[in-house]
């Protein structure tokens, strides 16, 4: 991910941030990741997929790089759910 410094637009700087989801019901705006190409993992604590909802009804704009971990045994809920199911291939369990 890249951060646009205040005073010039054009100099550049890269984070590393990981991203770990409450397992509370989330509403997160499906272009938050949009910037994120870089992004590695998105953790997701919840045992429910549908408890991240997306503010508008699309999907998000995750790299395909990403490793999305889920709870153990839940794998095979957020493969199929409408929200993850895009992301089928890159959808991984916890130890």
């Amino acid at each position: 991910m890249f951060i646009l410094y205040k005073n010039n637009i054009l100099n550049k700087a890269s984070i590393t941030m990981k991203v770990v989801c409450p397992s509370v019901q989330k509403s997160i705006d499906c272009t938050a990741f949009d910037r994120c190409n870089s992004l590695k993992e998105f953790v997701i604590t919840s045992y429910n997929p549908y408890s991240i909802s997306l503010s508008n009804g699309t999907q998000f704009s995750l790299s395909k790089d990403a490793i999305i971990y889920v709870p153990k045994g839940c794998v095979n809920k957020y493969k199929t759910s409408t929200i993850w199911a895009q992301y089928a291939d890159q959808i991984r369990e916890m130890e």
